[in-house]
């Protein structure tokens, strides 16, 4: 027991619900998506963000898509950040959002093989609806000073030309790559 009256438990909890760092699901209290978000948004090399954004930025002016950076976790990968693009998506994409097995970014990050959606000579990966219908991904891995791994993923909705997307996400991952390394 921690000597706290209950009734100011439960107001401290309101609280914590009320700015999204707790969510009471049934009859417990679990961690919520802002805090979840600030746990997960470290990054696996410092200075990761700050330069990957201009690049990233560029990217969605490019293309209008949606753009995201993703590391590694343990067994899936995850948005270290994100720029929306012009067009709404089926799903929203935000720092701290564990993305599917199937998606893009997940396949070059993980030892997932999927036939015909990866060239690992390229080290890319692309996702046209397999995974939310609809929304079609590309990915291209990056590497990291440490030697990991890190991707850059552009979300589109459905596009004829989404493909061809394809060697502009490659060199923005290949210059964000570049960027780190000249700063290490």
């Amino acid at each position: 027991m921690s000597g706290i009256p209950r009734a100011s438990v439960y107001r401290l909890m309101s609280q914590l619900c009320d700015v999204g760092a707790v969510e009471l699901v049934g009859d417990r209290y679990v961690i919520g998506r802002t805090m979840l978000a600030l746990a997960t948004r470290a990054e696996p090399v410092r200075g990761l963000r700050r330069r990957a954004l201009p690049l990233m930025q560029a990217l969605r002016e490019r293309t209008g898509a949606t753009v995201s950076l993703v590391s590694r976790r343990t067994d899936d990968a995850m948005v270290l950040e994100a720029l929306p693009g012009r067009e709404p998506l089926p799903v929203d994409i935000y720092a701290g959002l564990p993305l599917p097995d199937l998606a893009a970014a997940t396949l070059i990050l993980t030892s997932a093989v999927v036939s015909g959606r990866i060239d690992p000579v390229r080290r890319t990966a692309v996702d046209l609806g397999h995974t939310v219908a609809g929304m079609q991904c590309l990915a291209a891995a990056l590497t990291l000073p440490n030697g990991d791994e890190a991707a850059v993923q552009i979300t589109t909705t459905h596009r004829a030309d989404a493909a061809d997307l394809l060697p502009l996400v490659r060199d923005t991952g290949r210059r964000i790559g570049s960027a780190l390394r000249a700063t290490t």
